[in-house]
């Protein structure tokens, strides 16, 4: 079921008005400019348009690191 969610809402998300324009926006970073000089502020800028994906990808690195210092701590105690 939610195999058939996740599908509806994928296919609702490529329809809508200008999803083609955001797609390509995402799929085309230009990792040669990290080279330049600036090359910081074009990570600051990546990090801006992809915000939320970063911090969903913090906080579940933040997350597993705590789970795993749990269970290992519980494992010590043996």
């Amino acid at each position: 079921m939610p195999y058939v969610v996740l599908t509806v809402l994928l296919l609702r998300g490529v329809t809508l008005p200008g999803a083609i324009d955001g797609i390509k926006a995402y799929l085309s970073v230009d990792f040669l400019r990290l080279c330049d000089a600036k090359g910081g502020m074009y990570v600051f800028t990546l990090l801006d348009h992809f915000a939320a994906g970063t911090s969903i990808l913090f906080g579940v690195l933040i997350e597993a690191i705590g789970i795993a210092w749990f269970y290992g701590e519980k494992d010590e105690l043996k």
